[in-house]
């Protein structure tokens, strides 16, 4: 398994020209979906650590503006890295990014709509 990093993130938001607002908070959020507890992994599978990336940005907001749109970005980042695409629609991206944002979709819930989301690349 790849693992997104910091800097990765820090990349992606320049990109989109997005600014940091707490740079140790964006890393606790990249660093999500690799925790583990009692050297078992917090979040079993790549469709779960996805979701906690996802989720971790959009809840604890490391950037100033701009952190609906980021967590997207890399969570489509850290799928590609491991070979898979994340699709949908642009509206279903939309709803369920906001839906993350609004707290109406917890970890769990959000790995179930990214597995059915997940494709292999090709």
């Amino acid at each position: 398994m790849r693992y997104l990093d910091k800097e990765d993130a820090v990349v992606l938001a320049e990109r989109m020209g997005l600014c940091p607002r707490d740079l140790g908070l964006l890393a606790f959020c990249v660093d999500q979906p690799a925790m583990t507890a009692l050297g078992e992994d917090i979040f079993p599978t790549l469709h779960h650590k996805i979701a906690a990336l996802l989720h971790g940005i959009n809840q604890e907001h490391p950037m100033v503006d701009g952190n609906m749109g980021l967590s997207w970005m890399c969570a489509v980042a850290f799928a590609r890295i491991n070979y898979f695409d994340l699709r949908g629609t642009q509206d279903e991206i939309y709803e369920t990014v906001v839906n993350v944002s609004d707290g109406n979709l917890d970890v769990p819930e959000l790995a179930a709509w990214i597995q059915t989301h997940l494709h292999p690349q090709i």
